[in-house]
Order: structure tokens, then sequence, then C-alpha cells
């Protein structure tokens, strides 16, 4: 599938978009709403759910711009795990995962920009071992790349900005 640069550029910004109206809009909303309610286990549990949804803004972004690129349900999955690996939404402490808000969204677009970027590259490269080699390759070269280099590069950026 050959696609414009301005396609391209447009269905990462739109995939983006449509991750934050999914996931950060609802917590925005009905955490505000939750408030009155007080400690109501209820009203505590929709705001842990919508506070735990925001750390899958790279999924849901992900998502989003896998199926503008109609790709298969391999290259999907691949695309979604690189940008969650890259997204800097969770943090290791002690050997327990900790999720850590949306993570930083110009690392997930870029994330998620070099991930398609190399699933098109290896397209018809892989034939039958696609299902193997795809999500290890992006996987780790486009989520790590993203989370190795792109997040160290994004936060002290910001860092010094502030």
């Amino acid at each position: 599938m050959k696609i414009k640069e301005s396609n391209f550029v447009s269905n990462i910004l739109n995939g983006l978009s449509i991750g934050i109206v999914i996931t950060l809009i609802p917590s925005a909303i009905l955490g505000s709403l939750m408030r009155i309610f007080g400690n109501d286990p209820a009203a505590l549990a929709i705001t842990q759910m919508t506070s735990v949804s925001q750390s899958l803004l790279a999924v849901v972004s992900a998502y989003a711009i896998a199926h503008f690129f109609k790709f298969s349900s391999i290259d999907s999955g691949s695309l979604m795990l690189a940008a969650f690996a890259g997204s800097g939404a969770y943090t290791f402490s002690k050997g327990t995962v900790i999720l850590s808000g949306p993570g930083d969204i110009i690392n997930i677009g870029l994330t998620i920009a070099l991930s398609s970027l190399l699933i098109f590259l290896l397209k018809d490269r892989l034939g039958q071992l696609k299902v193997i080699f795809s999500p290890i390759l992006v996987l780790s070269l486009g989520g790590g790349i993203g989370r190795l280099i792109f997040l160290s590069f994004i936060r002290s950026l910001l860092r010094s900005a502030a």
C-alpha cells in the first residue's frame, strides 16, 4: 500500500486525536462528576476505571491509526505493543509495573510513526514468518527506539523548556 506523506501525517494525527477523545475525555468529565459522590464505592470504581483508561492512550491511538492504514491484525497488534512500550505510561519499581498516566503524547506520535514506517517496510518481506517476527521487530525496534531514545529526548526537551 503506497501512501502520500500528507496522508501519513494525517492518519497519525487523526489517530492520536481519536485516542485522546476516547481515553482522556471520559476521565476528565467523569472524574469531576464523581467527586460529588465522595467516597461512594461505585463512584470510586468509576474514577479508578477512567484513571486506568488514560494509560491506554497509546494503545487506542495505535488501534485507530492501524485502522486508517488498513493494517492486518498482526500489524495492528504489533503497532499497539510498540506504542505502549514507547509511551512512557508505565514505570518499573521493585519488580512492579506502575501505570503513570497517559504517557507523553509527542512521544506516542513519534513511536507510532516510526513503527508504522517499519510495518510498511516489512510488509511483504517476512512471508509466513510474519506472525512470529513482525511483533518482535516492531516492538523491539519501534517501541525500543521510542522508549530508549525518543522518550529521553522529549522529556529532556520538556524539562529545559519549563
